[in-house]
Parts: structure tokens; sequence; C-alpha cells
């Protein structure tokens, strides 16, 4: 019998009798696995009345898989033979079967603790380890030192950032200003002097202090009559809000 079939009849997990073939070092060879596979297939295609029967009045209380245990036959095979006769399974069943599958709080893996070769086949691991991150890999899109990548801030401005080294990353503005053109505190703020964010050559770059920068980017740069205006409108917009809510 196949590794599925001694599972279905012990009603164990495929793990659980692969497990005790290698706890029990035992092998079947090529020419005996095909005649074993030949067997099961010409026996899934013959569905006996006592079959039908078993399925019909146990399909509602057992799910699918433990259905194909005790047939002695796969879970898509009852799958296949349940759409055939149209038997089909309410949706609170399906719910209430769900929440039973889940992983309960405090559960334990049935393998904690337990080395990799008791619990998986050499064939297993080797195909698990050949998927595994080696030391010292790095993702496809990992940037080299230099390269240039676009982000936009919170208001949706896009500007142009350079990598330093790994995980240090500098608005490329401040970078050229400061290896091309004079010292940069961290206080201060590097301007486009045309607006264009995506324009970094040195002479198109200024330096004023932070406070500078918000006098520009606010109202107060229109001059006072102006401010006012605007500060005059900001009020009454939110007065008019408020009234209409």
């Amino acid at each position: 019998m196949s590794v599925s079939t001694l599972s279905r009849k012990l009603n164990k997990s495929r793990t659980y009798v692969r497990n005790r073939f290698l706890k029990y070092k035992l092998q079947v060879s090529e020419q005996q696995q095909k005649r074993i596979l030949a067997q099961e297939r010409e026996h899934r295609s013959k569905w006996t009345p006592q079959m039908i029967q078993y399925l019909k009045q146990n399909y509602l209380e057992l799910p699918q898989k433990t259905l194909a245990r005790h047939i002695g036959i796969s879970a898509p095979a009852v799958g296949n033979k349940m759409k055939q006769l149209n038997l089909h399974i309410p949706q609170e069943i399906k719910d209430q079967r769900k929440q039973q599958s889940y992983f309960k709080k405090g559960h334990i893996s049935h393998n904690k603790g337990v080395p990799m070769d008791q619990w998986i086949s050499p064939e297993g691991k080797k195909a698990i380890q050949a998927t595994q991150f080696k030391k010292g890999n790095k993702p496809h899109n990992t940037k080299h030192n230099g390269a240039i990548v676009e982000r936009p801030d919170n208001t949706g401005k896009t500007y142009l950032y350079i990598r330093i080294s790994k995980s240090n990353w500098e608005l490329l503005q401040r970078h050229v200003y400061r290896t091309q053109v004079g010292p940069l505190q961290d206080d201060e703020v590097v301007r486009f002097i045309d607006g264009n964010t995506y324009n970094c050559k040195p002479e198109n770059l200024e330096k004023v202090s932070q406070k500078e920068n918000m006098l520009r980017n606010s109202i107060n740069r229109y001059g006072p009559e102006m401010a006012k205006a605007q500060r005059t409108l900001a009020k009454l917009k939110k007065h008019l809000h408020h009234e209409e809510t």
C-alpha cells in the first residue's frame, strides 16, 4: 500500500506514516511503488454501492478527508462523487468545520523540538532547503550605494533620494549641496530656485534657515494685506461649514 492508503487505513496523517518509515528504515523499491500506484488507480475508479451508501449517510457528519480515509479513496474522488450525487453541504456546517480546523490558543506543533530528520523525508528536506534564503542573501531589488529613487512626501510632492549606505538614504538636493556647494547644518533647508524638485544641479540649489523656509511656504509671502485676507477667508469658510453641519 502507498503512504496515502496507509494513512487512511491507520487514520493517521501522511507525515506520521512517513516518519515511521524513516524511524524503522523501511524502503520500497521503484518497481513496488509502480505496482502499488497501478493497483490504487484501479481501485479508485470503482465505487461500490456500499461506498456510495456510506457517503450519503455521513457526508454531513464527517469532513471530506475523513470520509476519504474511511472509504479508502482520495479526498478529491469523494468531492467529485458528491457533485455527481448532488450532495451539498450547508454553509453553516462549512463554517463550523472551518472554525474547528483553526489552531487553538496554546496549540503546540507536533514537531516542536523534534529534529527535521525525524519528521520529514530526505527529499522533502532537500526541497525545503532549496527555497530557503542563504546567509548573506539580498533581495532582487536591492539598491547599490549611489542609487537614486523617487519618493513622494505626505503632500504628494516627489523628491529624489540617494543611497549613501545600507539603510541610509539622503535627499538628493541635500547630498549635492553638501558635497558640491558647501557645508550644511541639520537645521538648514535646501530649496530649489526654479521650484523643480528633479533639478538638483548645484546652481539650482540655495540654503535657507527653517524660519525662512516656513515664511516662503506660508501665506506671509504674499504680504501683510494678502495674508490678512487669506485668514479672513479661511474663517468664513469654517463658519459656513459649521452652519451647514
